[in-house]
């Protein structure tokens, strides 16, 4: 496509001018440099082409799903057609586009990855991460992150429409994972009990949803990344310019990309197990909406809580304390050794570095 070499020849212009920055300080060079884009280490031209790009390549795909789907329901078999549509490839395309782009209206807005979700010592020993995972059911959390994000334009939509885009900031699905595969005392048999923020509402319980696959880049350093990389270099060189478009995980692209380089052709199926740390972690999910799958799908447009829409979005993270107090902390108060590895706590002992 033509955006692609548009974007390609803005790239090589750019490593050809960082190229020669790096050996000549020239101020009149700096005046002469490709304009920066705000993405990272590449220049404005070569983001514009790279959006350009994805912006046909996603309405090829959308007006040729319609045009197919349009075939199909004015066919005056439509009756006896369909069931058997579905099952071709063209079929499957056409759900699979479809999908995408409802997902890719909520995936940022509408569902939340809870990275870090636990209490720190000494808080730890009166079980105060339960607290942490309940409050995260609450209506305060919903109030903040619709605040947040209800009247600011998604980036990454944005830049591929080419004016502000708004998405709906519903949140009504959180995900997370623990810290190990072995089961997680912190979500298991965590449950906020019926009726708690609204008359009629159901119990609600973080479900175990799976475990990962158990790749990624966490055990490799970045010392060995740069050797990777410097070894590549002497061979063609690997170019990962940590920005949108380019594909996941600028560090795992990388890597594999530095191995395909560096290791021979007999050998490629290495570069696969190196990004293996068989450090599998257990899914959790809670959905914080009675009919959230239909919002995500676009059958709604709103969903409905499981909280009552009047509460008071502070009344109901106090509500959700109370349970947690009467639920878990006063049977820890009367935890002896707990208390008295509270008392003891010594904030030094737990600095990694002084």
């Amino acid at each position: 496509m033509r955006s692609s070499v548009e974007r390609e020849a803005a790239m090589q212009d750019w490593r050809t001018w960082l190229k020669g920055n790096d050996e000549n300080d020239d101020d009149e060079e700096e005046e002469l440099a490709p304009e920066r884009s705000e993405l990272g280490n590449i220049s404005r031209a070569a983001e514009e082409a790279l959006y350009r790009r994805k912006r046909a390549e996603r309405l090829l795909r959308l007006l040729t799903a319609e045009q197919d789907l349009n075939l199909l329901l004015k066919h005056p078999d439509f009756a006896t057609l369909w069931r058997r549509f579905l099952t071709r490839e063209t079929g499957h395309t056409i759900i699979n586009t479809a999908l995408k782009a409802q997902k890719n209206r909520h995936i940022g807005t509408s569902i939340l990855e809870l990275n870090v979700c636990g209490a720190i010592p000494p808080y730890n020993e009166i079980l105060s991460g339960k607290l942490v995972a309940l409050l995260m059911l609450s209506p305060q959390v919903v109030a903040d992150y619709r605040r947040r994000y209800g009247d600011r334009p998604s980036d990454i939509a944005s830049r591929m429409k080419g004016e502000p885009v708004i998405r709906p900031a519903e949140l009504v699905f959180i995900g997370t994972t623990s810290l190990y595969q072995v089961g997680s005392s912190q979500y298991n048999r965590l449950k906020m009990p019926a009726g708690l923020l609204r008359p009629e509402g159901p119990e609600l319980r973080w479900e175990y949803l799976g475990e990962t696959s158990g790749y990624g880049t966490n055990h490799i350093s970045r010392i060995t990344l740069k050797s990777l990389e410097e070894a590549a270099s002497k061979n063609g060189g690997v170019y990962v310019n940590h920005i949108f478009g380019e594909g996941f995980s600028p560090k795992l692209r990388a890597i594999r990309q530095a191995l395909a380089v560096v290791l021979d052709i007999g050998q490629k199926f290495t570069a696969g197990e190196l990004t293996k740390h068989s450090m599998s972690r257990l899914v959790y999910g809670i959905w914080l909406a009675s009919d959230g799958r239909k919002f995500l799908r676009g059958e709604l447009d709103q969903p409905t809580y499981y909280f009552d829409p009047l509460l008071p979005p502070q009344e109901g993270g106090e509500r959700i304390a109370e349970y947690w107090r009467k639920r878990w902390l006063l049977r820890r108060l009367a935890h002896t050794e707990a208390l008295t590895r509270m008392v003891q706590f010594d904030p030094q002992t737990f600095l990694i570095s002084k």
